[in-house]
């Protein structure tokens, strides 16, 4: 076995770059890394490429650079906020962005040569070096990299999907696309100045993120101290971040106005129907709104969109509902069930109008399966295909022209699910196929946020090439109605903790809130995430069951979860409360009062 002595260590060659790709193809997949990235290596000012030799032979190689916070936080994929607020001190960082060994020599010490010499060359330049290290059975790095002083920061699932997919790169453990690898954010600290340091936060929160996090030991939401804000209020209540609900409507068009500028967005009221969610949106963006019975419709015009801004999709319609549609003409129906047509087409049997139509691809895409719209079993939502011919048979005799397909599958559906879209895409084919007279392919909602560690962020970017190269490819026009997407991490509830007790060995953490404000675990198990206003002194926890003041067995928000150090009398944030929490509230039990707060940064 060769020793580590009698490695030598250079810098990248021109004579190397062969050597170098066939490693890295070996290792880690073909196409991983670009001829053109690697050769940017040779006199590059600030990007650094290690080669281990033995006997003028290249074993292994490491690439690193040096460049500002907001460079290398774009590397960091979805945990890139989080990075730039963590490395907030720093304005410029190393990164080790690969490692990689010949396979004839793994295990000899030449991964831990490289990665020391990596941290000691990079010491001299920069006051912190971080790197994004492969989380493998198969691979060993991370305990090289904490061996060398290096401390695990943060774990960020699903790290190279969006680039393998969009490389076509295969992964040597996943094979072909989307790779399905996590990666391990490490860094090593080298400079001595604590007031530096002090400005790094010491421990991480998967929650965190530029508008939510804790200042010096505050909840702090929209730039508001949330343990100020409670002082003079009574819980529970709801807090929103307007400007949050803004910037997410602002992504979303950013994201598919790269792609195609022929879509339309719609709200789907039924998340939040806040005045203020509803007059900023109205005010602020060009978005329209969906509603689903004639109350909301009417709460829309009240404030202030117009018939041709607005988006109808209801279920169970009954005959009052279709006398009240009838009398707006310019506003977008979309049925959900034969019987409904035809009972609409009876009262509008004097004008033509064009109707869109959902349907039940039996293809589903959700947070959890009891929320998928489809695919898990049959459900009152859409049309089946099964039913299509009936379907056209009515209307061939009718004075009504389907011009818009309508397909929702579910709720909640994050980037690793966005694989079932082209499945999806195969049934609309057929249903265009029985009605060309349509136009709009409108996609409903069901754009999810994350609500677990570990959940990763809907890479937005992804969604709408795929989306949008299927309508470009077929000439249609595009609809959507996110609600819970856009407020749903916007909102917090706040409660108070007033009960903490021991039964049969199990803890239970009462508090002033119950399921008629927020029904999303008791129904569907849905983490709301329980945060203290103050934030923990240490890192102490206790599995306890969180417990509302509704009397149903159901009435939970947790259960046999770890839950921080609580006292009786403490403050909680409840996260991701801003859709479906007070929109469906009631009145059980009479625990029905509270409030809702708006805070605009």
């Amino acid at each position: 076995m060769p020793q580590i002595l009698s490695y030598s260590l250079s810098f990248i060659k021109k004579k190397h770059l062969s050597s170098i790709l066939k490693i890295c193809e070996e290792q880690l997949g073909k196409g991983f890394l670009d001829p053109d990235l690697l050769a940017s290596y040779l006199d590059h000012p600030s990007k650094y490429c290690q080669v281990v030799l033995l006997d003028q032979q290249v074993i292994g190689f490491s690439l690193m650079e040096i460049s500002p916070r907001a460079q290398i936080a774009q590397k960091m994929k979805q945990a890139e906020q989080w990075f730039l607020d963590y490395f907030l001190a720093y304005d410029n960082i190393g990164y080790r962005s690969l490692t990689a060994v010949s396979k004839e020599f793994e295990g000899k010490g030449v991964a831990s040569f490289l990665v020391k010499q990596g941290l000691d060359f990079l010491s001299g330049k920069v006051d912190v070096v971080v790197c994004d290290a492969w989380k493998s059975e198969h691979t060993h790095i991370g305990s090289i990299l904490e061996r060398n002083g290096c401390q695990a920061l943060k774990e960020v699932p699903h790290f190279w999907t969006t680039e393998s997919v969009e490389q076509n790169y295969q992964c040597g453990f996943c094979g072909a696309p989307p790779c399905e690898c996590s990666a391990v954010i490490y860094a090593r600290f080298f400079d001595n100045n604590l007031n530096k340091l002090a400005s790094i936060k010491k421990k991480n929160y998967w929650w965190e993120r530029k508008d939510l996090n804790y200042t010096q030991n505050h909840l702090t939401f929209a730039a508001s101290n949330l343990h100020d804000f409670v002082q003079n209020k009574p819980t529970p209540f709801y807090v929103y971040n307007i400007q949050r609900i803004l910037d997410k409507y602002t992504q979303l068009s950013t994201a598919l106005e790269q792609y195609t500028p022929d879509y339309k967005v719609y709200y789907a009221m039924k998340a939040n129907r806040h005045a203020a969610i509803l007059s900023h949106l109205k005010a602020k963006t060009n978005i329209g709104i969906d509603v689903c019975s004639p109350n909301e419709l009417d709460r829309a015009i009240q404030y202030g969109f117009q018939e041709k801004e607005i988006t109808y999709t209801g279920t169970s319609l009954s005959q009052q509902d279709l006398k009240i549609l009838v009398q707006h003409p310019n506003i977008q129906i979309n049925f959900d069930a034969i019987s409904s047509i035809r009972r609409f087409i009876q009262l509008n049997s004097n004008q033509t109008r064009e109707i869109g139509i959902r349907i039940n691809p039996n293809i589903g895409m959700a947070y959890r399966q009891d929320l998928e719209y489809s695919g898990n079993e049959i459900v009152k939502f859409g049309i089946y295909q099964e039913q299509w011919a009936a379907l056209k048979t009515l209307i061939n005799h009718s004075n009504i022209i389907i011009t818009r397909v309508h397909c929702h599958s579910g709720s909640g559906f994050l980037t690793h699910q966005l694989e079932r879209l082209p499945s999806i895409f195969e049934v609309i084919d057929n249903f265009i196929a029985l009605f060309p007279t349509v136009k709009t392919l409108n996609l409903g909602g069901g754009l999810g946020v994350p609500q677990n560690q570990g959940d990763q962020i809907l890479d937005l970017k992804e969604w709408a090439a795929i989306i949008c190269t299927y309508a470009n490819r077929k000439g249609l026009k595009l609809a959507f109605e996110p609600g819970d997407y856009l407020v749903k991490d916007a909102g917090l509830l706040i409660t108070q903790v007033n009960t903490i007790e021991e039964k049969k060995g199990k803890y239970f953490v009462g508090i002033d809130t119950g399921m008629n404000m927020n029904y999303e675990y008791a129904y569907y198990k849905m983490n709301l995430e329980a945060v203290p206003l103050l934030e923990p002194k240490d890192e102490q926890t206790f599995k306890a069951t969180l417990s509302g003041n509704i009397n149903e067995p159901i009435d939970l928000f947790s259960e046999d979860k770890l839950l921080p150090l609580i006292e009786e009398g403490d403050y909680l944030a409840l996260l991701n409360s801003g859709g479906y929490g007070a929109s469906t509230s009631s009145n059980h039990c009479m625990r029905g009062d509270f409030k809702e707060y708006v805070i605009c940064e």
